[in-house]
């Protein structure tokens, strides 16, 4: 169990690295994106989380 624990982890810590990447270089066409990309606190909350959201 401990193997495919490790092994699962590892797939999703490299999904997230990719996301991050992708997003990060705005490779992502704007058809694509959900419908409130442009808004800038929704894309605040992706970049940041959920804390510091009303300063």
């Amino acid at each position: 169990m401990l193997r495919i624990t490790k092994a699962l982890m590892l797939v999703t810590d490299l999904g997230f690295k990719a996301y991050f990447t992708i997003t990060g270089l705005g490779l992502i066409p704007l058809e694509w994106a959900f419908a409130d990309c442009a808004d800038r606190l929704l894309a605040r909350l992706n970049r940041d989380g959920a804390g510091d959201v009303g300063q």
